[in-house]
């Protein structure tokens, strides 16, 4: 009886298995619908993803627009080998929860909690380390000279970008004010500011991989600098692919109907400026924003 047990159950497991290997094996219609979708879609919609990317290093978040096909040639990558991880995800599932139907409240207090606080805190032990190993070590061939600075130059952007976020964007969404195209443009552009920021950091520190013989301080260093990245490309991709297309989905203005959208992104630095655009009149003056300062009308 036992036996008979034994062989049922396993004739079920083998045939679970086969149906697995067949729909993620044997479906190249599905890699080639997954090859042609942007790297930001796929991070949104299949759970776990993201994993997958940052092992690959594709830039999921200011590189969001990009087909997956694309960002694979363009490092040099076999698409369909991250096809096939990505469809056995979609159809294993993975333990990540999906923010796109959590509502604005709740994911910018996950924004607020999971990332704002954790790059204040982090960034100030980066610059600390930094600033160690380069006193140490300066003068080995591959000491990261000038990562402190750059760090440094990076903690006070992405204050400033985290401050008009807190201040202004924020309690729009949370009020239910999904008419924001000014500040979603600045968000956006500097999104990609930290993203060029961040390259430059990897470049400066070898893309964070650990010298042999590097001393404790230094390998702290790198981790940190590696969960950094992670972190920071995660809260990226939850704003710009979740948080503002979930407002483009659901009736924000197009950029040509508002005249604030037309402002030049750099012009709005400051919270105030964000406000300004924000409370501009829908329609105007027509002058389209673009008078003496870049302000125009707001």
């Amino acid at each position: 009886m036992l036996q008979i047990i034994v062989f049922i159950g396993f004739k079920i497991w083998h045939g679970i298995r086969n149906k697995q290997e067949e729909s993620i094996t044997y479906n190249p219609e599905s890699f080639m619908n997954l090859s042609q979708r942007s790297l930001g879609d796929l991070a949104r919609d299949i759970p776990g993803a993201t994993r997958v990317f940052h092992e690959y290093k594709l830039d999921f978040c200011c590189g969001g627009r990009h087909s997956l096909e694309q960002a694979a040639a363009e490092r040099g990558l076999d698409v369909a080998v991250i096809t096939r991880e990505l469809a056995g995800l979609a159809n294993t599932g993975a333990d990540e929860r999906d923010w796109r139907g959590s509502g604005n409240a709740a994911l910018v207090d996950h924004l607020l909690t999971r990332f704002h606080a954790l790059h204040r805190q982090q960034l100030p032990e980066l610059i600390r380390l930094a600033r160690r190993v380069e006193h140490v070590h300066g003068a080995r061939p591959n000491c990261p000279n000038g990562l402190a600075d750059a760090l440094a130059a990076m903690q006070q952007e992405l204050e400033s970008h985290m401050q008009k976020e807190e201040q202004v964007l924020f309690p729009l969404l949370t009020q239910g004010r999904n008419h924001v195209d000014g500040p979603l443009a600045v968000m956006r552009f500097e999104h990609e500011q930290h993203g060029e920021a961040l390259a430059r950091l990897e470049a400066l520190a070898h893309d964070f991989e650990t010298p042999v013989g590097a001393c404790n301080t230094w390998q702290a260093l790198y981790r940190g600098l590696r969960q950094f990245r992670e972190d920071l490309m995660q809260h990226i991709h939850l704003e710009n692919n979740i948080l503002f297309e979930g407002l483009a989905e659901t009736g924000t203005p197009s950029r040509a109907a508002s005249p604030v959208a037309q402002v030049d992104p750099a012009t709005l630095a400051a919270p105030a400026a964000m406000t300004a655009a924000v409370a501009a009149p829908v329609g105007g003056c027509g002058c389209g924003g673009g008078g003496k300062g870049g302000g125009g009308c707001a």
